[in-house]
């Protein structure tokens, strides 16, 4: 990306509270082994008082070095109490209720809240790196109405004039008329704001569901997001676990072959959170197997960031540990965090919080 929004463009003031939500607890720790972090933070909306879990906020680093324009600050947010979908049998959401869709200012809020507590770890003011925004967390974006409208409210919060703000949508795209509206929406929003910002599309594929849309139908996803963003390539995210359908994710990648050129392939290795998670991890030789029938197919398809094999897969960056219900684990030892700024289990202690000052 040419020219992006830095971490050091954010105007600190506009991150300040008040805001709509209620912080219950935030909490941090170095679980890369790099010295990069994960800040999480558990919110509640006052519409949803009676959830049983809390709306995340989560901040990651791909690189702790401030001073590196290449890596990325990460801040992962979402339109949702819960998911609409629960397709996903790798997602922690897929047993959770669903609450409903949040309001514009809930969803900005998510992202100025945890921006504002991750500003209490790390200083802001030089830091170099390229801010990105996702709605990767928190449900499902394509079936809420105000997702057009909440991203742009944050690029008017932290866009930059000549800079290009990054966004990144993940949807499985159920086959719902909504669905498409809002994609449609999407489309029409990007071109809108093409100077200013860049929305990275994610085509999340369970193959497990059964209201997911036809190849067909993501053929035209893929084309017509060509057409309002040429320089994005999509990833479609297959998801890998004990039991899902491969043949199906075979036969639907073929009818893609000619599409190639639009997209790349990362294989979406369930990251448990649970003992019941764990269970349903493929083993490494099974997962580098099926990435060798995708290359095969002389499509491009790509090992998870952190390595160029699967061996240290829960080791990487989105790990799911941060649990919207409050508990947290530690992937690789299934068993509660041990933070950075502390050696006690957060899992003992109802609110945790790292800066406390104000109404937050």
């Amino acid at each position: 990306m040419e020219n992006p929004v830095q971490v050091k463009d954010i105007n600190l003031e506009q991150i300040q509270p008040p805001y709509c939500l209620e912080i219950a607890r935030a909490v941090v720790g170095d679980y890369m082994g790099n010295g990069a972090r994960y800040m999480g933070a558990h919110f509640k909306s006052s519409r949803f008082n009676k959830a049983k879990f809390f709306l995340t906020g989560i901040v990651d680093e791909s690189s702790p070095n401030l001073y590196d324009p290449k890596a990325k600050l990460m801040v992962q947010g979402g339109t949702q109490l819960g998911c609409s979908t629960r397709e996903c049998d790798f997602c922690v959401y897929s047993n959770l209720p669903f609450y409903g869709n949040l309001e514009v200012q809930e969803i900005v809020d998510i992202f100025r809240a945890s921006l504002f507590l991750y500003s209490k770890t790390r200083p802001m003011e030089k830091d170099e790196r390229r801010l990105d925004l996702k709605f990767t967390d928190n449900g499902e974006p394509l079936e809420s109405k105000n997702l057009t409208t909440a991203m742009s409210k944050l690029s008017n919060l932290f866009g930059q004039e000549k800079k290009i703000l990054e966004f990144k949508v993940s949807s499985i795209f159920r086959d719902l008329p909504m669905v498409k509206n809002n994609f449609d929406l999407l489309c029409r929003w990007q071109n809108e704001y093409k100077d200013v910002a860049s929305v990275h599309l994610q085509i999340s594929r369970p193959f497990s569901g059964e209201q997911i849309m036809s190849y067909h139908e993501i053929r035209t996803v893929i084309s017509n997001w060509n057409e309002c963003n040429p320089k994005d390539t999509i990833c479609i995210s297959p998801g890998i676990l004990k039991g899902f359908d491969e043949a199906k994710m075979m036969e639907f990648l073929k009818e893609l072959q000619d599409l190639r050129e639009h997209f790349f392939i990362r294989l979406a290795i369930i990251k448990p959170s649970t003992d019941n998670q764990k269970k349903l991890l493929m083993p490494t030789e099974e997962i580098q197997r099926i990435h060798n029938e995708i290359a095969n197919l002389s499509l491009d398809v790509r090992p998870l960031q952190s390595d160029t094999i699967y061996d240290n897969q829960l080791k990487g960056a989105g790990t799911l540990s941060h649990l919207p219900d409050g508990y947290i684990f530690d992937p690789n030892k299934y068993q509660p965090w041990e933070f950075a700024t502390s050696k006690r289990d957060p899992n003992l202690t109802k609110v945790f919080i790292i800066h406390n000052s104000g109404n937050f």
